[in-house]
């Protein structure tokens, strides 16, 4: 009960859109639902920080230990990228790097590349299938890119044995993007540090990881 009156000093809109994603829906579908079912218009829907933090205390109430196992194995998996492709400088940001991610979730990464096409060639010489799509917005504080392409998994792992995909999405900048400084917010309940970082390198990453392994 104790566990379940946290998630209760979230807003309800908040902890209602968590559950929705938590159900595999995706953010602007939950969001949009939530926000069509109680009548709420933009400015009073809850913000990302918030619904990651309801994630994060609902995967904590309903499956500790499965989440923290599933969000391992992304973190892992996600390690093994950035070290195939160590020479673009990847980081890890978002979910997986946060702890709101779980099984839909994507591994998000950003890379660094003056040249495109050696990222796509570095890709191509291991045998990986992708999908480039091209940012319109394109500039010096922009991404130019986002390459897509199924993460390879774990044999026994989770994703393999339930026969799931997990999709990779790297933004790719032509020169240094501005956000990778580390982010000063204070973690929630239900992080460490690191996790309140925008971004993590190949460093950072390892770290995370045995700070935090099950």
């Amino acid at each position: 009960m104790k566990n379940r009156n946290k998630l209760e000093e979230f807003s309800e809109l908040a902890a209602k859109t968590a559950e929705l994603i938590a159900e595999g829906r995706d953010w602007s579908e939950a969001r949009s639902k939530i926000a069509e079912f109680y009548d709420v218009p933009v400015f009073r829907q809850p913000s990302d920080e918030e619904i990651e933090s309801a994630l994060r205390c609902h995967y904590s109430i309903y499956d500790p230990q499965g989440h923290a196992l599933r969000l391992l194995e992304l973190r892992e998996t996600a390690l093994f990228i950035m070290r195939e492709l160590s020479a673009f400088q990847p980081r890890l940001t978002k979910g997986v790097l946060s702890g709101c991610a779980d099984q839909y979730s994507d591994i998000c990464l950003q890379a660094v590349s003056e040249d495109l096409k050696a990222f796509q060639i570095a890709l191509l010489d291991r045998d990986v299938d992708f999908t480039v799509l091209p940012n319109p917005k394109s500039g010096r504080k922009e991404f130019a890119e986002e390459v897509v392409f199924e993460a390879p998994l774990k044999p026994n792992g989770y994703f393999a044995v339930n026969r799931m995909t997990v999709w990779v999405r790297v933004k790719v900048f032509e020169t240094q993007p501005s956000v990778r400084q580390k982010s000063e917010k204070t973690p929630d309940a239900w992080q460490i540090p690191l996790e309140a970082a925008k971004s993590v390198d190949i460093d950072g990453l390892t770290r995370l990881i045995d700070s935090t392994r099950v």
